[in-house]
């Protein structure tokens, strides 16, 4: 067998030293004879009669006298032949050397012994058996395998999955835990799972807007300019804080409730809209307040008010169901002092369902009118705005729980 050049062991071990033929050969066969240089001494011309395939030209293997004269078993083309025995005897005698004394085998015996030597030869190439294709000489086979073998399984440096020696390359331009240089030329080097965190997060080249953007501010700079530019423009942040501060309409009341404005209030009503407020918590509990516009009657729009209770961060730790008083104060916008006020108690029958478990869905309790549109514009209305103050009493824990006179 030939493999990148050189012949190497196969199936047959005799291949590396039997002649390769090209004619008079019957399929699915591969050599003839010997060749006839691995002999230590040369034939003489009367040897080279009973010893030389006639069709080959080397030293016979099984040797046959045809009708053609004497050949290789291998050499015979089919045709009828007697095993030349005696011819047999004769080539057994002949000294050969081993066909890899070129890389310093010193081996020399009788032919016959030439096939047990080639299977044992240290000097012999052998095909890998990891299928990389490479033949090292059988001494250096288990080296090979270790060491330079690119089917070899090897482990990467750097995230330690286990991958072929071949696939490194291609694994590298993948591998998570690579380092990279950053690609905005910082020179830091970061693990490539990584990049994209100290891009956005950490890079002092990254180009960030300035933290006070959502006040206003759209200056964008390098992240290592940026306290520059924040200690250079306090007075204008402080100036775009206040006027942010200015415009926010809903105050949550610590441990109490919520004061909400509710600004654009006429196109609200024409609108025929459902509005909610930001979440708020009075004593751990999370609510939320909802404003809706609707027809009580079919001449008139009415302003209601609702609350839900909604899933918060410690209801794990809280009692159940919830109990307390609902106040919701409709403010007089001419004397601010001055309220209309609605209220429940949540033990109440048609509401108690509402407080019992916490949800997130739209179950909640309030009331459909509290004013009409008229009264809205005419009396709780000051420059298109509404303002809703809302107020949460919770009475858990206390003994012989009553209701509540509304």
């Amino acid at each position: 067998m030939a493999i990148n050049g050189e012949l190497v062991i196969g199936l047959d071990p005799l291949s590396h030293v039997c002649v390769e033929t090209y004619q008079n050969v019957p399929s699915g066969r591969a050599y003839g004879g010997y060749k006839q240089d691995l002999l230590q001494n040369a034939l003489t011309p009367l040897e080279k009669l009973s010893v030389v395939c006639s069709s080959c030209d080397g030293v016979m293997r099984d040797p046959q006298l045809t009708a053609t004269g004497y050949k290789c078993a291998s050499c015979s083309d089919g045709a009828e032949g007697k095993a030349a025995v005696r011819n047999k005897a004769e080539i057994e005698k002949l000294k050969v050397r081993c066909p890899f004394r070129s890389k310093s085998c010193s081996w020399v015996n009788p032919i016959w012994l030439l096939s047990s030597h080639i299977e044992r030869c240290k000097l012999c190439p052998v095909p890998c058996p990891l299928g990389c294709g490479e033949t090292p000489p059988r001494r250096e086979l288990a080296r090979h395998k270790e060491e330079m073998c690119s089917e070899r399984k090897i482990s990467c440096t750097f995230c330690h999955v286990v991958i072929k020696a071949s696939q490194c390359s291609d694994h590298f331009d993948l591998c998570p835990s690579f380092r990279l240089e950053c690609t905005n030329g910082c020179d830091e080097l970061v693990l490539r799972r990584n990049l994209e965190l100290h891009i956005s997060k950490f890079c002092p080249l990254s180009m960030v807007p300035c933290s006070f953007k959502k006040y206003g501010c759209d200056v964008v700079r390098k992240r290592k300019e940026l306290d520059i530019h924040e200690t250079e423009f306090v007075v204008k942040h402080v100036k775009l804080m206040n006027t942010c501060l200015e415009e926010i309409s809903t105050t949550v009341i610590p441990n109490s409730g919520l004061r909400w404005e509710i600004n654009g209030i006429k196109q609200k009503f024409e609108d025929n809209n459902k509005l909610y407020s930001d979440p708020f918590y009075v004593n751990n509990y999370k609510f939320k307040a909802e404003v809706q516009f609707s027809d009580t009657e079919s001449d008139r729009l009415d302003l209601g008010v609702f609350i839900y209770l909604c899933v918060g961060v410690h209801d794990h730790s809280l009692n159940w169901p919830f109990v307390g008083k609902v106040l919701i104060h409709l403010e007089d916008r001419e004397n601010e002092r001055s309220f209309r006020t609605c209220s429940f108690s949540t033990d109440e029958d048609d509401c108690f369902s509402s407080f019992t478990k916490r949800t997130n869905n739209k179950d909640g309790f309030g009331f459909y009118s509290i004013a009409t549109k008229d009264e809205i514009f005419t009396k709780f209305s000051k420059d298109d705005t509404v303002t809703i103050k809302i107020e949460i009493l919770h009475l858990d824990g206390l003994k012989g729980f009553q209701r509540f006179a509304t």
